[in-house]
């Protein structure tokens, strides 16, 4: 009499036990859907399909989010000039990633006078795309259009956004939000800071008066917490009296 057939489904649980107890055979008693030497065909055909089965690696890794992105956003040179209407006034943001921004999704708040609260109740949403190693830069003057600006009569070229108004002096901390922030800025991320909110910057070591502040070539990971050790100041009063040529050579917009 022949001996009686052994259902495929019970031989593959026998094995999975024998995995369990660790007495499977060479491969230390895993089991892991891999088609085994010694298997009957049936088993191999169904070991096969539980193992083509089973989920891959990505073929390439994850492209980075938002917030990756917002990292490599920052504040990189701060002026308050002294020309007629306390001119140019300006801050340059730089992307110092290996990827574009949109900067659509972040704002510029100003903090004036120690205030806990943003100029004007809200910040001001930027616009375009910032490519790796780029700067940008934003001018704070009343009524300047392209080609006509305090900012374009000492440099030569116009600041990328002018839409700003004349609503920066020295004293004033200015933060970089992730989002469009308003009152307090809480309702949005801060991703970089220059200056500290809710303290009137006169006296401070990032007073800026007649002044301007840059980014040093060794700090390049924006923080939501002021740093002074970032950044070196040219102190209040440096550029008093200072025509539009020596502006132009104490401060660099566009290039950090």
């Amino acid at each position: 009499m022949l001996p009686r057939a052994v259902p495929l489904f019970l031989s593959l649980s026998l094995v999975s036990c024998a995995s369990a107890n660790n007495d499977g055979g060479p491969d230390g008693g895993r089991f892991d859907a891999r088609t085994r030497a010694d298997a009957a065909p049936g088993q191999a055909d169904a070991a096969k399909s539980i193992a083509d089965a089973a989920p891959t690696p990505d073929a390439a890794p994850l492209e980075p989010d938002a917030a990756i992105l917002a990292e490599a956003l920052l504040i990189s040179e701060v002026v308050d000039a002294d020309l007629p209407g306390g001119l140019p006034k300006f801050v340059e943001l730089t992307n110092m990633g290996s990827a574009a921004v949109d900067l659509s999704e972040f704002s510029i708040g100003i903090f004036s006078n120690g205030s806990f609260t943003i100029n004007g109740g809200s910040s001001t949403v930027l616009s375009g795309s910032l490519a790796p190693s780029a700067s940008f830069v934003v001018s704070f003057e009343n009524s300047d259009v392209a080609g006509s600006s305090s900012f374009e009569t000492v440099y030569g070229f116009d600041a990328d956004d002018l839409s700003f108004g004349a609503i920066i002096n020295g004293n004033d901390t200015i933060v970089l939000f992730h989002g469009a922030a308003t009152g307090d800025g809480s309702n949005a991320t801060i991703t970089d800071i220059y200056g500290v909110i809710g303290t009137d910057g006169t006296g401070e070591a990032w007073e800026y008066v007649d002044g301007f502040a840059t980014r040093r070539a060794t700090s390049t990971t924006p923080s939501a917490v002021f740093i002074p050790a970032d950044w070196t100041f040219s102190g209040p009063s440096a550029l008093d009296g200072a025509d539009a040529a020596a502006v132009a050579a104490a401060t660099s917009p566009g290039t950090h």
